[in-house]
Parts: structure tokens; C-alpha cells; sequence
């Protein structure tokens, strides 16, 4: 059993590597891609080397069902977008975290707010955003921490 669970570890790893490989990719290769585009995947690898992690270690934590690895997967993209939304309206903020500019442009309409109104400082705000969507897969405590927080403001 521990085999097949193992297998079927490693070859979601693969999968979602592979799309993360495939969404740069395209947006390399075309111009005004959102940065949500990005965030996404690397909140899904993430979550997939923290259960895989889990599983390594023998802890009961790791999924044991295909479902419950796609279901902690799902978490882990929801909470990287859950992350990128909380440093747009700097509700977290210092200088580990990346820094948004242009959220206070006044609402147009979803698709420019989504695709380009909001955009990072510099190169190193995109990586240390790219960084911070993986740490939100990976420990997903991370972002309930800082909503809990940040709600009892």
C-alpha cells in the first residue's frame, strides 16, 4: 500500500511541477498576464511538497486518498490568492513582503483590476510575492493567522 501511495505522490509532484513549468511558460510568451496566473501554481506546489513532506515523514497529516491530496492542493492555490490579495491592500506590509503599487487607482472594472491596474514595485516584489504564494501552500496556518489578525483589528 505504502508503494501505490508513494507512486501516486510522486506523480502528482510531477504533474503540478509540470504546470507550473507550462504557466510560465505562457507567461513568458504573452504580454499583460495577470500575476494571479502565477500565484495560483506556486500556492498548488506549495501544498503538494508539504504533503509529500508529510508523507516522508510517516505523519498521519499526509492524504491517503487522491482526493485529499487534490483537496489540500485546492487549499493551497486558494490561500496563495487569499496571500496575494492581502499584500494588494497592504494588509500586510514590511520589508520581507513585496510591495503593491497602483491598488489605490479607482475601480474600473474586474478584468483591468485583474490583469494590470495592480502591479509590483520591482523584480525582487515579484519574487518575494512568488515566494510568499508558496509559503501560503506550504503552511496554510500562515494565511488563517494573518486573516485571524487582521479581522480583530
Amino acid at each position: 500500500m505504502t508503494n501505490i501511495v508513494e507512486k501516486r505522490h510522486g506523480i502528482v509532484t510531477a504533474l503540478i511541477f509540470l504546470f507550473v513549468l507550462i504557466v510560465y511558460f505562457i507567461a513568458n510568451n504573452t504580454e499583460g498576464q495577470s500575476v494571479l496566473l502565477l500565484v495560483i501554481p506556486m500556492g498548488m506546489l506549495g501544498a503538494t511538497v508539504r504533503d509529500y513532506a508529510s508523507f516522508q515523514q510517516k505523519n498521519n497529516k499526509a492524504s491517503q486518498s487522491i482526493y485529499e491530496q487534490l483537496y489540500l492542493i485546492l487549499i493551497g492555490a486558494i490561500m496563495a490568492v487569499v496571500a496575494t490579495i492581502m499584500f494588494s491592500t497592504s494588509a500586510i506590509e514590511g520589508a520581507i513582503f513585496p510591495e503593491v503599487i497602483g491598488g489605490d487607482k479607482p475601480f474600473e472594472n474586474i478584468k483591468s483590476s485583474l490583469r494590470g491596474d495592480v502591479t509590483l514595485k520591482s523584480n525582487s516584489d515579484f519574487y518575494k510575492l512568488i515566494l510568499w504564494c508558496f509559503i501560503a501552500g506550504l503552511s496554510d496556518n500562515f494565511v488563517y493567522q494573518k486573516l485571524s489578525k487582521w479581522l480583530t483589528k
